[in-house]
């Protein structure tokens, strides 16, 4: 599925509703700012993409 096909809010309704593909999904929609904007605060990969894993474990969490 092209990533593109769906918007976050539904995306995040198919993520509350347990697809968890939904969450691979906005991952793969959002990986590249989220982790970009992380760097840049921290400059530092490692800690950037901890940064950023945290982030879509908390998109999961709150769906």
């Amino acid at each position: 599925m092209e990533n593109n096909d769906f918007t976050d809010s539904a995306l995040m309704t198919r993520l509350a509703g347990g697809d968890m593909e939904a969450l691979g999904d906005l991952a793969r929609k959002h990986q590249e700012r989220v982790l970009s904007l992380s760097y840049r605060v921290l400059n530092d990969w490692h800690a950037a993409e901890d940064v950023a894993q945290e982030a879509f474990l908390r998109v999961h969490r709150a769906a």
